[in-house]
């Protein structure tokens, strides 16, 4: 089992973790493309 940080932590990491994951993270369903890449791509 994991052990989670406490509230006020996760939510400080929260903003680093969606940019790392809009950013950096290709996806299947976005043709292998991070969510912002697939947006700049389809606007």
């Amino acid at each position: 089992m994991a052990v989670l940080p406490d509230t006020d932590t996760i939510l400080a990491l929260l903003p680093d973790w969606f940019e790392d994951y809009c950013e950096s993270h290709p996806h299947s369903g976005l043709n292998f493309k991070s969510p912002r890449e697939f947006i700049r791509l389809n606007a």
